[in-house]
């Protein structure tokens, strides 16, 4: 009977250990169970890249506690369900610019969300499309993630808009629970060239949400990206064209099709994309959220090559969107702003005609980094590695790097979260004058930002 209880004793007692004491100690190494789900706002114009980063956190233990409240001002907010509704101050009109005086509409931001609990409940921001929205969260003292997608002054066209903004930016990376990161290399050289910030991340988007893969049973090579500029069609379609050299071939059927998305479809999924021999890129950008996808699917892309590529953007400007000049319809201008003095690049990224610059700065473009890219210098070269390249090893390469760059970027993003994970939960601030008084946000802007200069905190209109 002794010995009984004595079992029963030592069976209650290895319970106790794995039911109560287990759970207590696993947690210690899992700082997230200790401080509880963590949020972040995110107000952005632009779908993709947030969408991007909420897979992301799903696929790391440490990060899938991780919640991404996604505000959206993106035109195309609607076809992930993610528009704003109820936002305050912010909005479509005024979100990208921050109107004609931003210190005022930052200063009314914090008027209406300091003493919102909603607001409170997040452990941070993130910022993307546009990076210079996290300027609104400055007097809220939390930790601020800003990842460029594209060149980081859109809707700060201005010289001095745009000079207030970098003077922002150095003092938001000089706060070590900060991160200023682009997720592709030419934006973050932009960046660097520009603010002279040195800790500035390379956060690739991966674009692990795309649920389908290469498995080629369809004869067409695809155009892409989906949406081509006047010059892209230009370059197509002009006597010298990809279709009028195709037409001399016209009833041969060892020469492969080459057919635009959105001429083949209206509407497609993934899988649609993923099921053809591979994508002709013509580029109006140097990174797309569609190149990302295309190698998320490991699907074979041909690319120009970079002399190729220089001269199609002299002859048609076929990156209608590789500077803000060119989209506002001026690529002969250059850059308002000269480079920051410590820059180690020196050539002007904004002088979109001049071969040169070209030739430097294009060659930290997306397509010229991965692995995998296939090269092609004129329209023969296209046609005859289409014919001749094994396709399916070539999808190989990329599935490969695809796999070594996942698992480093979930790593980036877990250092990069760190700080919000350690953060502890603090009280509302509380206001200590009136909502009319700009001395007290400045006081708040400054404390938390002490490098700021003064007069870019007090600059009213």
């Amino acid at each position: 009977m002794a010995r009984s209880k004595r079992y029963l004793l030592k069976c209650t007692l290895l319970y106790l250990a794995c039911y109560i004491v287990w759970p207590v100690t696993g947690n210690l190494k899992r700082e997230h169970d200790i401080t509880g789900n963590r949020k972040l706002l995110s107000i952005d114009f632009h779908i993709g890249p947030v969408r991007d980063v909420k897979d992301l956190l799903l696929r790391t233990l440490e990060l899938r506690h991780v919640r991404i409240v996604d505000e959206s001002l993106s035109g195309h907010c609607h076809l992930v369900n993610t528009c704003a509704t109820n936002l305050r101050v912010v909005n479509r009109a005024n979100g990208l610019s921050f109107s004609d005086c931003p210190n005022e509409l930052r200063k009314e931001f914090w008027d209406a969300y300091s003493l919102d609990p909603w607001m409170d409940s997040f452990d941070g921001f993130l910022c993307e499309y546009s990076i210079a929205l996290c300027e609104i969260y400055m007097a809220f003292g939390k930790p601020l993630v800003l990842v460029a997608p594209t060149r980081y002054e859109v809707g700060r066209h201005g010289k001095d808009a745009w000079e207030r903004l970098n003077e922002n930016l150095r003092a938001i990376a000089h706060n070590s629970d900060n991160t200023l990161a682009a997720n592709n290399l030419f934006d973050l050289e932009y960046l660097r060239h520009f603010t002279g910030i040195s800790n500035i991340k390379l956060l690739p988007s991966q674009c692990l949400y795309v649920d389908a893969k290469y498995q080629p049973s369809k004869k067409e090579f695809l155009i892409g990206p989906s949406r081509l500029s006047k010059g892209a069609e230009a370059i197509l379609n002009g006597d010298k064209g990809l279709f009028r050299f195709l037409a001399d071939f016209r009833g041969s059927k060892d020469v492969p099709s080459f057919v635009p998305i959105r001429k083949l479809y209206t509407k497609y999924e993934f899988l649609d994309l993923a099921q053809h021999q591979g994508i002709l890129i013509m580029p109006y950008q140097v990174s797309i959220m569609s190149l990302f996808e295309y190698y998320a699917m490991n699907i074979p892309m041909f690319v120009p090559t970079l002399d190729l590529l220089v001269r199609w953007q002299i002859e048609y400007q076929i990156m209608d969107e590789l500077s803000w000049n060119c989209v506002l319809s001026s690529c002969n201008k250059t850059s308002l702003i000269p480079a920051h003095p410590s820059s180690p690049h020196k050539v002007d990224p904004n002088n979109v005609l001049d071969p040169a610059a070209l030739r430097y700065w294009l060659k930290f473009a997306d397509f010229y980094q991965w692995p995998g890219i296939i090269y092609f210098h004129n329209w023969n070269d296209l046609v005859s590695k289409a014919m001749t390249t094994d396709l399916k090893q070539v999808s190989a390469v990329m599935r490969k790097h695809k796999v070594k760059e996942m698992r480093k970027t979930l790593k980036l993003w877990e250092t990069v979260m760190r700080p919000i994970l350690r953060r502890k939960k603090q009280p509302s601030p509380i206001k200590l004058t009136s909502s009319t008084d700009r001395g007290h946000w400045e006081a708040l802007v400054m404390a938390n930002y002490p490098t700021l200069p003064a007069e870019t905190v007090s600059s009213f209109c």
